[in-house]
């Protein structure tokens, strides 16, 4: 082992300045050119791409949530007309569907193109009857069914 003179120990200091120096200067360098690049860009931050052919399908389970189910499929029939939307009540969103507020609110999201699935299960266990149901709400499938399926033929799934 040998140990380090005066003289030894200074430059290996200087060395070790040396170095700092150096990656500091890289560093402020590099810090420099970011903070130019950020300053070109514009202030506001670019939208993210969205074929516009794309396919979602919203699964509700509580009825406070039908108002933001209903504006995302607002949001696909105005602003994306190629898109397509799918909407499953499952749980107790599909109680919802005695009031004629939202039967209508269905009505006016099939008529802009969007599929309407109450789930069979959720119905049978909340007591409403599939016969009061206009014949737009499929009833066949369950939820987690009609949820597969959906994804199965490439939907994006959106869970309020």
């Amino acid at each position: 082992m040998t140990s380090f003179e005066p003289d030894d120990a200074a430059q290996l200091d200087s060395g070790m300045d040396r170095r700092t120096l150096i990656k500091g200067a890289a560093g402020a360098t590099a810090a420099l050119g970011l903070r130019t690049a950020i300053s070109d860009r514009s202030a506001a931050a670019p939208l993210p791409f969205v074929p516009s052919d794309f396919r979602a399908v919203i699964h509700v389970t509580r009825a406070d949530d039908l108002p933001y189910a209903f504006s995302a499929l607002q949001t696909i029939a105005d602003h994306y007309s190629k898109a397509s939307g799918r909407l499953v009540l499952d749980g107790s969103a599909v109680t919802s569907l005695t009031s004629d507020q939202t039967l209508d609110a269905l009505q006016q999201a099939h008529e802009h193109g969007a599929e309407i699935v109450a789930a069979s299960d959720a119905l049978e266990i909340n007591g409403v009857d599939v016969s009061s149901l206009p014949d737009f709400v499929n009833t066949k499938e369950t939820g987690l069914i009609a949820v597969v399926d959906a994804q199965l033929k490439g939907f994006h799934y959106y869970k309020l």
